[in-house]
């Protein structure tokens, strides 16, 4: 997925064995047992694809190499999460050093909303001071922020 992703195409092969597949597949779909009067409800139910399963589709047998083993996709996966993290504790560091000058104003709303919890009297005192925060402060600042917005108060742009 990465290589369609950067690429912003999938590789030569792969396309077109998906333009060959495509219309089999599509016509097997519409070939659904007299029944069937939805076709979309059909594409849901494991019968349908049970259909498409048996098709026999001559694959180019080189195929496989634009696919990944069900590792590798785990280690991508577990790559992205935590790159994703990343960058979430980054955005809500950055966050925070932008509400520097408005911890009084968040600390009212946050207190007449009824959600400003103890922790989070204590982060807006952190975040005033411009000190440095641990992973629990991003935790509860992430809740803090979630609160914030659900309440419509008015965050600065990143």
């Amino acid at each position: 997925m990465n290589a369609i992703w950067n690429g912003q195409q999938p590789p030569e092969m792969l396309q077109e064995a998906m333009e060959k597949v495509a219309p089999i597949v599509a016509s097997a779909i519409r070939n659904a047992p007299e029944y069937i009067i939805n076709i979309g409800e059909y594409t849901k139910r494991e019968a349908c694809w049970d259909a498409v399963r048996k098709l026999d589709i001559d694959l180019p047998p080189d195929l496989d190499s634009c696919l990944v083993s069900e590792g590798e996709l785990a280690d991508q996966e577990r790559d992205a999460r935590q790159e994703g993290a990343i960058d979430s504790e980054v955005q809500l560091e950055m966050l925070a050093f932008k509400c520097v000058g408005i911890t009084d104003e968040i600390r009212d709303f946050a207190k007449s909303g009824g959600f400003l919890s103890p922790r989070g009297n204590t982060l807006l005192n952190k975040i005033k001071k411009s000190s440095s925060l641990t992973k629990q402060d991003l935790n509860v600042w992430t809740l803090l922020v979630k609160h914030l917005k659900e309440n419509n108060f008015e965050l600065p742009e990143l």
